[in-house]
């Protein structure tokens, strides 16, 4: 088995679905299929159990896909600037999924009926309105939830990320109170829960002591990944989904040349079992096949059950690489896409 196909948010424009012609091996030709174009696509997912895609908007709420991208339906809270989407077990172990969405100003909705009906999670909004939590990225400066990651058996259980300067939240009541999770990075930009391990959390974010932070008691404690000082931005990270201790992570010097038009100067980095993270541009990208730097900035990382020791990085100008051999060997994918935000593989 190997990734079959890849939902892609174009930067500010509609989103494209992928598929490798050739015996679905991902490292021939892709066909792309494009969907959404009028809209702002900032987070896209794909059910595990139902197979839907979704995507998040900023215009113009939720977008839901039953047919892999040919057609698209309003998927409900049509007001809401969505920038976060993940799935979670329903309640008392029923049959299914809980569909979570994160919203801008800071907020929490919850679908136990595949979207069929939304509810706030209003612990999470009188939390929200309390903090008021800055954030420097947007005008005006109002904070968004950036990462959801529900934990994998318990429906009670999730923990969320804050743009900006909120940082990690935790709850072990769904919803109802909130525990900041000390010691996460405060400008959360991505954040994943391991699938097979149940207390293992991943956030990639920007914070002097590193880009990304690992948790293996559920949001108790974090480690920081210590990558160097001119690579403190990070953004996104992903997880081996047979190894919780098998970690990547995309950062640069900062937002300005992340986001901008100038080279981004981004490196990538593997980190395992908690030691020194190990980058894979630099001196020795050449030969893994990759550059000494990206130019432009890796908004996405993805793995997938399928491909063990195999990460997928996505940039801003819509080049996809595919990293086999925990990143020791890459290779850029013939898949014809010109910006990226966001990715999720199936």
């Amino acid at each position: 088995m190997t990734v079959r196909g890849m939902l892609i948010a174009h930067s500010r424009r509609g989103v494209a679905v992928a598929r490798p012609t050739r015996d679905n091996d991902p490292r021939g030709h892709w066909v792309i299929s494009s969907g959404l174009p009028a809209h702002n696509v900032r987070a896209v997912a794909r059910s595990p159990t139902r197979g839907t895609l979704w995507a998040g908007t900023r215009d113009a709420g939720l977008w839901r896909s039953d047919d892999d991208g040919g057609t698209w339906q309003p998927g409900g809270l049509p007001e809401a600037q969505v920038r976060s989407l993940a799935f979670g077990p329903l309640p008392d172990g029923a049959t299914g999924q809980a569909v979570y969405v994160g919203v801008k100003p800071s907020g929490l909705y919850r679908s136990y009926d595949d979207g069929l009906t939304w509810h706030e999670v209003g612990g999470f909004t009188t939390l929200a309105k309390r903090y008021r939590w800055p954030t420097p990225s947007e005008w005006p400066p109002i904070s968004y939830v950036m990462g959801i990651a529900p934990h994998i058996e318990d429906a009670t259980r999730l923990a969320v990320g804050v743009e900006g300067s909120g940082g990690v939240w935790t709850t072990r009541d769904a919803g109802a109170t909130w525990r900041f999770s000390r010691g996460s990075i405060l400008d959360c930009h991505h954040l994943r829960a391991h699938p097979h391990d149940a207390e293992a959390l991943y956030e990639g974010g920007a914070g002097l002591g590193g880009a990304g932070a690992i948790s293996r008691d559920g949001g108790k404690t974090w480690q920081r990944i210590r990558t160097p000082r001119e690579a403190w931005y990070g953004w996104a990270i992903a997880v081996d989904a047979h190894d919780p201790d098998f970690v990547y992570v995309g950062a640069n010097q900062g937002p300005g040349l992340a986001h901008g038009t100038k080279p981004s100067g981004a490196h990538l980095y593997r980190v395992e079992a908690g030691a020194r993270p190990v980058e894979l541009t630099g001196p020795g990208a050449a030969g893994r096949g990759l550059p000494k730097s990206f130019d432009s900035f890796p908004y996405a990382l993805a793995t997938h059950a399928s491909e063990p020791r195999v990460v997928y990085a996505g940039l801003a100008d819509g080049t996809i690489w595919r990293g086999e051999d925990a990143g020791e060997k890459w290779r850029r994918l013939d898949v014809a896409t010109d910006s990226l935000w966001a990715m999720t593989l199936w």
